[in-house]
Formats: C-alpha cells, structure tokens, sequence
C-alpha cells in the first residue's frame, strides 16, 4: 500500500462497549502481544467450543465473578458488525479518499456523452483495491441521475469483466444487448455474426435513433489475447465518427498499452488515469467512513502506524 502502513484497531472493551486505542508508543511487537492477550480473553466464548463461561473473571482470592452475558454478547454482536462493515464487498454509496479521480472520470465520460463521441477511450489503471471500479460505478450512478433530469442526452452503458468471459469473442453479445436494448439473444447469432452487426451499426447505422452506449471494460487485460481482435474491434468501432460509442477500460498492469500491438495501441489513445496506492491518511479515513455509523469506537481506537 505505498509506505509501510498499518491501520490498528484497537482493544475492545467490553465494560464500555468500545474499543480502546494501543498506545501510539507502543512497538509493533507489543501491539501484538496485547491484541493476542485480548483475543484468548474470548476464548471461553461458547461459539468457540470452549469450557470457560463467557465473562467469568477470577479474583485474587480465587472468587469467580460473571460480567453480564447480555451485554457481553451485545458488545460483540456489535463488533461483528464492524467488521463486516471493513470488508471489500461492502462498498459504501460514496467512495471516500478518490475525490481527484473521480472529477477526472465524470469529467471525460460528461463530455463523452454530452457530444456524443469520444476522443480515444479511457483508460484506468492501478493496483486492486484501489477504487477503480467502484468510482466508475459511482460517477455512472450519477449521470444516469442527470441524464433522467434532461441535463445529459440519452445514454445506456453496460459492463464486461473479461475474467468472467469464457472467450474474449462473449463480448459482443454483452454490447450488443446493450446496443438494442434486449435482454436476451437468439441462440442462432454466432460470435462472428455479431461482429458483423455491430460493425454495420457503428460505422453506418443510424445514430440519431439510438442512444450513447458507455462500455466499461473491467479486468481489460484478459481481452488482450493472441492478437486482441475483439479488443481493437471495439476500439476500431469507438474512433467511428457515428458510432456514439464510450469506452472505458480497466486493468491493474500501468503498461498494458505498451504491451499492445500497435494498431490495438493507437486506437487507445493516451487518456490514462492511475490509481495509486492508498496513504495512510486516506486509509484512516477510509476506515472511519466505514465505521463512523456504528457506535462502537472511540475516536482513538483508530491508529496511523508509521
């Protein structure tokens, strides 16, 4: 994640129903022994398998004392929240930390569509996890908002995970459905017939009866096979000047353009927009948008650890 950085949660408390922050002097060797004291603290928890009762805690003189159970499991249920909140696959409405990219995004596919064509595709590129698709999704999102308002013309856009095709050719189908405005194809249009539509309808069809048509193409590199036909069809059929057609790829590898034939390259272009990795800074508030719901952590709990 760039610089050698850890975001620690801290201790969880049960009498206050919080976490309490680590010491910030603390080394991260200590940091570790006072989270693994903690966790064997739950070890008794029944979900667990273990003998201990739940909340037991034994005095000086031997005497087991029982803490509420009630509100032990209350506590924990709310952790459990927590952390359910902090996965990947809970991304939240709005994308904190990605402010720049995202007006660079909204930017390009707002003039895009407004004027109807494309100067070269964009192409977004970055290491995983670091918002790409979320904030394509996201600015999407948005101008679908605008365009029901009148401020944009019609537009319909549609998404293709290359890991997710059988084979690179699968792409035709998701953009001609998209193109037509149907949810299913006949059984009888090969691959090849489609190609041969959708070059038909790019380059000579007519765009006033249609609307723009946005392709994301996310996990872009696993079209780039053999010599990557589909991949520069559809880059072939974007630079048509009727075709009403905006694409926008996605990739983690930076230099997946130099490693395309050079007639795939220049139909590209040069529209690059890198995600970099996340700082510390942006990872502390990224955490705390996810978490600043819950009533669970103080305002300490979160760390920046150098």
């Amino acid at each position: 994640m760039g610089d050698d950085v850890a975001v620690v949660v801290g201790l969880f408390n049960t009498k206050a129903d919080c976490l309490q922050a680590i010491p910030e002097g603390s080394t991260r060797h200590q940091r570790s022994r006072q989270l693994s004291a903690r966790a064997r603290h739950f070890e008794g928890d029944e979900d667990l398998g273990g003998d201990a009762h739940v909340g037991e805690k034994r005095s000086r003189d031997g005497t087991v004392k029982h803490q509420s159970s009630a509100s032990i499991d209350a506590a924990l249920e709310k952790l459990r929240t927590a952390c359910q909140e902090m996965l990947l696959s809970r991304a939240p409405k709005v994308t904190t930390a990605r402010e720049e990219e995202r007006e660079v995004v909204r930017g390009t596919l707002w003039t895009a569509i407004r004027e109807m064509t494309s100067n070269g595709a964009l192409y977004i590129s970055g290491l995983p996890g670091t918002g790409k698709t979320s904030i394509v999704r996201e600015v999407i999102r948005g101008l679908e908002a605008d365009r029901d308002l009148g401020k944009l013309p019609p537009f319909v856009w549609t998404e293709i995970n290359g890991l997710h095709l059988p084979k690179p050719e699968v792409a035709y189908a998701a953009v001609w459905k998209a193109l037509m405005g149907i949810d299913e194809l006949p059984r009888a249009i090969s691959p090849a017939k489609l190609c041969e539509l959708l070059t038909r309808e790019f380059e000579s069809g007519d765009a006033k009866q249609r609307p723009v048509v946005v392709l994301v193409l996310d996990e872009m590199d696993f079209l780039v096979t053999g010599k990557s036909v589909v991949l520069y069809n559809i880059l072939e059929w974007q630079a048509k000047p009727k075709s009403k057609l905006v694409v926008v790829g996605i990739a983690n590898t930076m230099d997946l353009p130099e490693r395309l034939e050079q007639k795939v390259r220049s139909r590209l272009g040069t529209n690059r927009l890198i995600f970099s990795s996340y700082n510390r800074l942006q990872l502390e508030s990224i955490v705390r948008q996810r978490l600043n719901t819950l009533d669970v952590f103080s305002d300490e709990a979160i760390q920046r650890q150098k």
